[in-house]
């Protein structure tokens, strides 16, 4: 008899900003645009006009270009182009939706390359995840769809196990997926014969020199509505026909890949980095499995939080 597993995934703080209060602003007109309006040299404080449609105030002298920093203050001096002194955070969660399941046939890491039976419901720019041999050794790997011919789509980079996935799928469950940012995490039906699995991406970017963190906490357990819970996985991998649900973390910038960890009421690190970021994807891969007289019947879901900011 099989049992119901859903987990509807809701994301708080999915968007972040963090500013320095400045106004930031270029001027502009039909044939120019200035990105910033001081000058260390030349220059005069007077008004300019050519073709009489705009004014420009500059500045004469100033100090040397480059950077001071001291105990209390940072100080920037020449060109620089706008939002550099400003600490920018842009994540976004994806998650796998299952309505847009197709299988693959090959996959290419080096050509950055996959080729599916179908790929009428597949767009450019959709995030996308490959699964080779879907189940609790599965091997993902994600990309942004940047060209499509036919039925084989081309990404802008793989993320995740593309260095270990075959060529040839190597299982008898080896699909692709749309990755969307409005769908919830449903696991499915589960049995005593499978491990149920699902995907997410988190995709982040900064422009913060001192990097970024993400984190994951839930609010309870994997847990029915009589409040009967899955077991946290504690072994570090969740088996087959063994009560047990945890995560699985891979991709850039991971913090513990390789082994499933159970997700807990405190923040556990997903991804990190020491440096700025561009289009970031770590994996996170749910696994769960049911013993099947011992676990209880129903439908099964929490809510787990996502939370990304800047290293100060």
């Amino acid at each position: 008899m099989g049992k119901y597993l859903a987990v509807p995934l809701i994301i708080a703080g999915a968007w972040f900003f963090v500013t320095s209060g400045q106004i930031l602003a270029s001027m502009s007109g039909t044939n120019y645009q200035i990105q910033w309006d001081a000058f260390s040299t030349g220059g005069s404080d007077g008004a300019t006009c050519v073709g009489c449609d705009y004014v420009l105030y500059d500045t004469a002298g100033g100090s040397g270009d480059g950077r001071s920093d001291g105990s209390t203050y940072g100080l920037r001096a020449g060109y620089e182009q706008p939002g550099t002194d400003t600490a920018v955070i842009n994540t976004e969660l994806f998650t796998q939706d299952n309505a847009t399941e197709v299988a693959y046939t090959s996959f290419s890491n080096a050509l950055k390359q996959v080729e599916v039976a179908d790929a009428s419901g597949i767009s450019i720019g959709n995030l996308i995840g490959v699964v080779e041999n879907a189940g609790a050794g599965q091997l993902t790997a994600y990309g942004e769809v940047i060209s499509k011919s036919v039925n084989l789509l081309t990404v802008d980079k793989w993320s995740g196990d593309n260095a270990s996935m075959s060529g040839t799928p190597a299982g008898s469950n080896d699909f692709t997926y749309v990755l969307s940012s409005t769908a919830d995490v449903v696991l499915g039906f589960a049995s005593a014969t499978m491990v149920n699995t699902s995907v997410s991406v988190l995709q982040t970017s900064t422009n913060e020199l001192s990097g970024y963190t993400c984190t994951i906490n839930e609010n309870h357990n994997l847990q029915n509505s009589y409040g009967s819970d899955l077991n946290d996985v504690s072994d570090g991998a969740v088996s087959t026909g063994i009560e047990e649900y945890g995560i699985e973390k891979n991709g850039d910038d991971v913090v513990g890949s390789g082994t499933d960890t159970a997700i807990l009421v405190t923040d556990e690190e997903v991804s990190s980095a020491s440096s700025q970021a561009n289009s970031s994807r770590t994996g996170i891969t749910y696994k769960a499995s049911i013993f099947e007289w011992l676990t209880s019947a129903g439908t099964y879901d929490q809510t787990l939080t996502y939370t990304c900011n800047t290293n100060i």
